[in-house]
């Protein structure tokens, strides 16, 4: 006899439950990125009608399937076998997603944690300090001058000081800012903190020599790895109704901290 499959408390549960599965790292991280760079608030437009005629159809059909019949992405296309390419695909998607995306999580979790051990001080990402390893005579903590006030020429020469001399000795007098800046913008020599500190230190880009040799193993990223991947394991033994405790904790904690702030 197959075992009782777990069922929802109530609808509050399932709520939280399904805000777990749809909200994560890329509506706060990756979303308003993409929306800078696509054209801002006019994005929203092939967005809304993206997630009305499309997201909103899908999510629906998934979830009214799900709760119908008690099964899971392969289980549920009995009634209908020739469907069942698409559970088999849904699970190759998923594997595939929670390879790269726990590495994205590690990546959020080690700098939470380098942010928590650094409470107090200044976070080593925001100085070009050469007390750090990852420091190179590249680094500048204000890469781009703010040249928004100044003429054409003053623009050009500003931004020179940024720039390689040798990669832009064959600039002559008669371009406009905007075309020097398309000629000339892989000349600029100077990096931010921030992405050094990204490259050098964490992902160790200059260790690497092309795909024929990457590089050593990050102890520091294996470490932080591992513990996404066993809070992962963590929660797949729980179950599925572990995610709605945690979203509820989440909410819970952001309310605070707004509240505390509005105080």
């Amino acid at each position: 006899m197959a075992p009782m499959r777990m069922r929802w408390v109530g609808k509050l549960e399932f709520l939280f439950t399904e805000i777990g599965y749809m909200v994560g790292l890329g509506n706060i991280w990756r979303f308003p990125h993409k929306s800078a760079v696509n054209g801002g608030g006019a994005i929203f437009i092939p967005y809304i009608l993206t997630v009305v005629l499309c997201t909103f159809p899908v999510l629906f059909l998934e979830v009214f399937l799900g709760q119908y019949s008690s099964s899971g992405p392969i289980k549920v296309w009995d009634f209908c076998p020739i469907f069942k390419g698409v559970g088999w695909a849904m699970m190759f998607n998923v594997l595939v997603k929670d390879i790269y995306y726990s590495v994205l999580t590690m990546y959020a979790f080690y700098y939470m944690t380098v942010s928590f051990v650094n409470i107090g001080g200044e976070l080593p990402w925001r100085s070009c300090s050469r007390e750090h390893s990852w420091t190179t005579n590249r680094c500048n903590v204000q890469p781009f001058p703010d040249v928004a006030a100044l003429s054409d020429s003053g623009k050009i020469n500003a931004m020179m000081q940024n720039m390689d001399p040798t990669c832009v000795s064959s600039y002559k007098d008669g371009l406009n800012y905007t075309q020097f800046m398309t000629q000339f913008r892989h000349c600029i020599n100077v990096v931010s903190p921030e992405e050094e500190y990204w490259n050098r230190y964490v992902l160790g880009v200059h260790e690497a020599d092309g795909l024929d040799n990457i590089g050593g193993v990050g102890m520091r990223n294996a470490a932080c790895l591992m513990l996404v991947w066993l809070f992962v394991f963590k929660s797949c033994l729980s179950g599925i109704r572990s995610i709605a405790k945690v979203k509820l904790a989440d909410i819970c904690l952001l309310y605070r901290t707004l509240d505390y702030h509005i105080l």
